[in-house]
């Protein structure tokens, strides 16, 4: 079973509604069970047998969901790769070479966020820390606590506005030790499952 980590379901539709020709919003399944009963009685004056055919039918509407759209997506790239641009990469400094724009890549790597857009993406530590601080500041004043050598609000402000205004968002890196290569490519917050480190397959 697949454990998503990061799944960008608006690039994902985008993808199989151009490859289906549409988007598929729920299925229908059915399955008929068919067999036959027999009886008969046996008595000292009437002797009767009988048969008679039965069948049930059983149907289930099944909703179409992101991880069935991934899966039919990953079952059409393998069937026909060079239709679809897609590259399956095993040996990096090979398969990575010459990739051109719009190709499909599927690659079982090493990924991390670099520490310094951790800390500057908009919904990074640095962001979270500041806002932290402009909420603790009055209280701690009003406490009597020493805060002297702190930024006031005026200047975390400057700092919030300046992260703010770099628009930056998460960034993630994938690599191996056995290439030079990297692959790299921006993370939408609301597409995060989980934490995007370790030992990962991306595919895009």
């Amino acid at each position: 079973m697949r454990r998503f980590l990061y799944l960008d379901t608006a690039a994902l539709t985008q993808y199989v509604t151009a490859l289906e020709g549409g988007l598929i919003t729920e299925s229908t399944a059915r399955s008929i069970r068919s067999g036959v009963c027999r009886g008969g009685i046996d008595a000292r004056v009437v002797n009767a047998g009988g048969e008679k055919s039965r069948s049930d039918e059983e149907s289930r509407t099944l909703s179409d969901t992101d991880e069935a759209r991934f899966e039919r997506l990953l079952r059409a790239a393998l069937a026909e790769p060079e239709g679809l641009d897609w590259i399956e990469v095993t040996q990096p400094d090979t398969d990575l070479e010459g990739i051109g724009i719009g190709a499909m890549v599927s690659w079982e790597c090493e990924i991390y966020i670099p520490e310094i857009i951790r800390a500057l993406a908009r919904s990074g530590e640095a962001s979270d820390a500041i806002s932290m601080m402009r909420h603790l500041l009055p209280a701690a004043e009003r406490l009597g606590l020493d805060t002297n050598g702190l930024p006031d609000d005026k200047e975390l402000g400057a700092v919030s506005s300046f992260i703010d205004g770099m628009n930056a968002n998460m960034l993630i890196v994938g690599e191996d030790d056995d290439s030079d290569w990297r692959i790299a490519g921006q993370l939408t917050d609301e597409f995060i499952r989980a934490d995007v480190e370790g030992r990962a397959r991306v595919v895009g």
